[in-house]
């Protein structure tokens, strides 16, 4: 058997598929018809994934891939520091590149990642979507919404018009252009959005200048338009919204090289670096690690238990497979160069290979699972299976995981990981606390945590009295208030290994020693 596991790009198989219909015909298909058309078109995805590797969303073309990698590779990442305005600290990484994304296109199993239930343990993925038949309904509820409604605005757009406008002509002038369409939404829209009261509305009823089709929910409105040439494929992107949880979401390289340098810049230029990755995930960190040879020699060290990203007729994994693309690409100063452990990071510590490098890593720094948010396959090596509660999980995933990170670790080097708190329930699991215990108690100094903020432009409308946003978690940048993810900041300071010893620190020294 011949496997060709170049990254996929677009999606030629759904886009030439007879079920690839307009948005226009979509919207005209009555409840049968459109059952008949959702089990078809499933059909056709499910068929473009398993058997040609190609998700659902597609992607970039080889061309865009090899370009973006060689812009990342020349990519200067200095300037992402940046203030919260709330604290007065330059603790934030403000990075709005996006270059190097295409690295996802590498791993076709990403968006059949669950966004787990951490109460129940199960969850649901983009894939499972289309593959599950008892999800039909969901799928035709959800896709049905966005295509009545567009609430991310995937196909449509308001109009703004001056407010002198004649709304009566302009709906015959328009009514006159084949290729576009119009509806009346509820939707939020802009200010200046041409907008159509209860009163006019029934007057442009009478007169025939609108139909009872095009009027979605109670007025007010404000008009939309879209062209009717538009195909379901061209928005496949809505696809990653309707599994009704979190899609996967990858580590952005470009942040991946800037603290790559970041936190290696106090070491000589003639060294090599060792940086060990414990969770290698879905290859942001490693792309990253890779692009840093105009400035750096690094070694990366990448731990995945995650039999998915096995090839087995190379030989390789897709890290290393990755990577390789890269160096066969782009050249650079160093050909940094990378090993792969197919080893859960909990257990990695008694692997003879990475045996070696105790005591020999530059820089540690991960995106660990957040417990059970994310359920990257069902083998039962992954952490959120093979620890069912989060208080196993703790001590058998991340305690583990940070102490081979502090053991391997020299001194007068950094631990970085990106970890948050997250919600089961009515519980507020403390991830990011017990991390920094772990790590106190393994005798490492604390830095002040990073914020990396994150790609919202701002954060929702839910306020305390105070005016202060309800969701953990922001800071203010440039004006604007935005959502961040913590990443922790550890050191093992020089005579670590002579003086520490382990002890067992109670709950007021740990408190202390966080400040």
């Amino acid at each position: 058997m011949t496997f060709d596991h170049s990254p996929y790009e677009g999606n030629e198989y759904l886009a030439k598929s007879p079920h690839n219909l307009t948005i226009f015909e979509l919207r005209q298909l009555d409840d049968p018809d459109f059952w008949a058309w959702a089990g078809a078109f499933r059909k056709d995805v499910v068929h473009a994934w398993d058997e040609l590797g190609v998700p659902v969303t597609g992607g970039r073309s080889a061309d865009e891939i090899v370009d973006q990698f060689r812009r990342l590779a020349t990519l200067d990442v200095s300037g992402m520091s940046a203030l919260d305005d709330l604290t007065g600290t330059t603790d934030c990484i403000l990075n709005n590149s996006t270059v190097g994304s295409v690295c996802n296109q590498f791993f076709p199993t990403m968006l059949k990642t669950k966004d787990i239930d951490a109460v129940s343990l199960t969850g649901i993925s983009i894939y499972s979507m289309f593959a599950d038949d008892s999800r039909l309904g969901s799928f035709v509820e959800q896709v049905r919404n966005m295509l009545v409604n567009d609430p991310f605005s995937f196909f449509s757009h308001p109009i703004t018009m001056p407010e002198t406008v004649d709304l009566r002509s302009w709906l015959v002038n328009e009514a006159s252009d084949q290729d576009t369409r119009i509806w009346f939404s509820t939707k939020k829209a802009p200010k200046n959005a041409l907008h159509v009261a209860d009163a006019e509305m029934d007057a442009l009823l009478g007169e025939g200048l609108v139909l009872p089709e095009q009027i979605v929910g109670a007025g007010p409105w404000h008009v939309r338009r879209y062209n009717r040439l538009t195909r379901i494929m061209d928005i496949a992107k809505m696809f990653r919204h309707i599994a009704g949880g979190t899609p996967a979401t990858n580590f952005r390289p470009s942040t991946a090289k800037h603290l790559y340098l970041r936190f290696t810049e106090h070491i000589s230029q003639t060294e090599k670096v060792v940086v060990y990755d414990p969770s290698a995930g879905w290859g942001g960190r490693i792309l990253g690690a890779m692009a840093c040879g105009n400035e750096r020699e690094i070694h990366y060290l990448g731990t995945d238990p995650n039999p998915d990203h096995w090839m087995p007729d190379l030989g390789i994994t897709k890290y290393e497979y990755l990577a390789n693309y890269f160096h066969g690409n782009v050249r650079t100063h160093h050909r940094n160069t990378c090993e792969i452990f197919r080893v859960g990071s909990e257990d990695i510590a008694d692997d003879p290979k990475f045996q070696a490098y105790r005591g020999k890593v530059d820089f540690v720094f991960t995106s660990p699972p957040y417990f059970a948010a994310e359920g990257y396959s069902d083998d039962p090596r992954q952490s959120h299976m093979k620890f069912r509660t989060y208080e196993a999980w703790r001590d058998g995933f991340l305690k583990p995981t940070l102490e081979t990170s502090a053991a391997w670790l020299k001194e007068n080097r950094f631990v970085c990981i990106n970890i948050a708190d997250v919600r089961v329930g009515d519980r507020v699991l403390p991830l990011q606390n017990d991390a920094s215990n772990i790590l106190l108690r393994l005798g490492l100094a604390k830095h002040p945590t990073l914020k990396m903020v994150m790609s919202e432009a701002r954060l929702g409308s839910k306020e305390t009295d105070r005016g202060t946003p309800t969701m953990r978690n922001f800071c203010k940048v440039n004006g604007q208030r935005r959502k961040y993810e913590p990443i922790l900041v550890f050191q093992k300071l020089i005579g670590h290994d002579k003086m520490w010893a382990g002890e067992d620190l109670s709950p007021e020294m740990l408190e202390e020693m966080a400040r």
